[in-house]
């Protein structure tokens, strides 16, 4: 039993990318009614996520190898990866599986985690100016919670911020923590990117929100 214990809280411990580690199980979040990932795909700033000193973040999202899965490429402006030599590229791809029984739910699999993949929740977007996105991953009695906000440019107004956020009891609000984009040197073409665009990343290579209601089922 010790020995099981031993190895759980090691996976949970081990390079988390930011996610709170809270015993219990996950929280059930609702997701934005007809969701419609073509809308959600193309090239997202990272506003705000459950981690600190983080900048330069975007995630880049385009069709898989079929109907039901996609690829996401999260893009760092500078990190520990790139200081022993890795691809950061190939590191910080996760592919996304949808949920074809619920629009908005997916499958995420990050190529850093060694204990397998976590459910991710699209709670609320307009899908042309903002997102917010909930993952988590139930490991024994432990669960990883990750929540991002993001923008189609490297900005968000604070309302749209706070529409962004998980409003719930069960997630502080002081877990969302800013990510810099001060000084990416983001080109225009970029920034002007939006929903369903192809652009690959500004690192290499009015709003009507879907649903922001009751986000508890």
């Amino acid at each position: 039993m010790n020995t099981l214990l031993l190895v759980t809280l090691a996976a949970v411990t081990a390079p988390s990318l930011g996610h709170e580690i809270l015993w219990g199980s996950c929280p059930s979040v609702k997701p934005v009614a007809d969701f419609d990932m073509e809308r959600f795909s193309g090239l997202w700033y990272v506003i705000e996520k459950f981690d600190n000193d983080e900048r330069c973040v975007t995630w880049n999202i385009s069709k898989g190898s079929d109907s039901n899965t996609w690829v996401l490429l999260e893009r760092k402006a500078t990190g520990f990866l790139s200081t022993v030599g890795l691809d950061q590229d190939d590191l910080h791809t996760a592919t996304i599986t949808l949920d074809p029984g619920r629009p908005g739910v997916m499958s995420i699999s990050w190529r850093l985690n060694i204990v397998g993949s976590y459910r991710m929740t699209v709670h609320s977007t307009d899908y042309d100016h903002f997102a917010g996105a909930f993952e988590c991953q139930q490991v024994a009695f432990f669960q990883r919670q990750q929540a991002t906000v993001l923008s189609r440019k490297p900005n968000l107004q604070i309302d749209l911020r706070q529409m962004a956020r998980l409003d719930r009891k069960d997630i502080r609000v002081e877990y969302y923590r800013p990510v810099s984009h001060g000084g990416c040197g983001y080109e225009d073409t970029a920034i002007s990117a939006g929903a369903g665009s192809g652009d690959p990343g500004p690192l290499g290579g009015g709003p009507s929100p879907a649903n922001f209601g009751d986000f508890i089922q």
